[in-house]
């Protein structure tokens, strides 16, 4: 029978991760457990998963041992549910494992398990930038605002919003980008900021094998945002943001796009994200 050489210890309040923060006061064991007993977090919100990365880390613990415990909660007489260690648990499957130590998590509600789930994903693993929108969008939901899941996750504020505006996709636009394994958030914010009816014919061409959505020149120039920005931090308690439309009198919902797609292009900034700016958006450096 397989076991961990290495049996780590539990984790702590000393261990700076959202994952230690969540469980650091769950009465917490460790024993050998049949991997067999252990069912899937149902609330694992990747759903792509890396094959060839699997084997890597199987070849990593054939060669050095279980290095980090799952960690998974009882769920009935010899069950368990896992709350975080997917890949460890597919990497031991795949190399054949009876059973494996493990740390037990009691007191863990199905929104522990939820929010871990989505945690754990969000710092440690690279997923799918739409499983990564989802993850992150959920998150905030839990959370209650984007201010508390960004001391959740400890990343700024700007990124949350960055990401979490893909949901405005929707959920087709959304399902059929997960079906293509090289697209970015960067492609998904550029399909953000085509008209709905293009986007179908982009996300076609992606799958095909496309670099770039083929509509994105022709959007530049078809959709361009009818005004001017620039902003500028006059002291650290002044700060300016100038809008010139070119048109008189926008309306109510034209101010409100302007407005937004100003936020997207600053959280952008913010993150170092390369920025799609039509040719009537000039943001001025200060």
């Amino acid at each position: 029978m397989a076991k961990s050489r290495v049996i780590p210890p539990s984790f702590s309040p000393e261990r700076k991760s959202a994952l230690a923060s969540l469980l650091q006061d769950k009465p917490q064991t460790s024993q050998e457990v049949e991997l067999r007993l252990i069912q899937p977090n149902p609330f694992q919100p990747r759903t792509v998963i890396d094959d060839v990365a699997i084997d890597q880390l199987a070849e990593n613990i054939r060669k050095y041992g279980l290095l980090q415990n799952l960690v998974c909660r009882p769920d009935g007489v010899g069950r368990f549910t896992l709350i975080a260690g997917q890949r460890r648990l597919l990497a031991l499957q795949k190399l054949g494992w009876q059973s494996a130590t493990v740390t037990i998590c009691d007191r863990v509600t199905n929104d522990d398990l939820r929010l871990v789930a989505l945690i754990e994903n969000l710092q440690r693993e690279t997923l799918h930038p739409v499983d990564e929108v989802r993850a992150l969008f959920e998150v905030v939901q839990q959370a209650g605002t984007q201010e508390a899941a960004a001391q959740l996750l400890n990343i700024p504020l700007g990124t949350i919003g960055y990401k979490t505006v893909c949901m405005n996709l929707g959920e087709d636009v959304l399902n059929r980008c997960l079906a293509i394994p090289q697209i970015s958030l960067n492609t998904l914010h550029r399909l953000l900021q085509m008209p709905v009816e293009q986007r179908l014919e982009a996300i076609h061409s992606l799958a095909s094998g496309g670099r770039t959505p083929p509509a994105t020149a022709k959007t530049r120039k078809t959709v361009q945002k009818p005004f001017i920005w620039k902003n500028r931090t006059e002291t650290q308690a002044s700060f300016s943001l100038q809008l010139k439309f070119k048109k008189k009198d926008p309306t109510a919902d034209e101010i409100f796009s302007a407005v937004k797609l100003v936020y997207e292009e600053l959280a952008a900034q913010r993150e170092g994200k390369p920025v799609i700016l039509g040719p009537s958006r000039k943001p001025v450096k200060n």
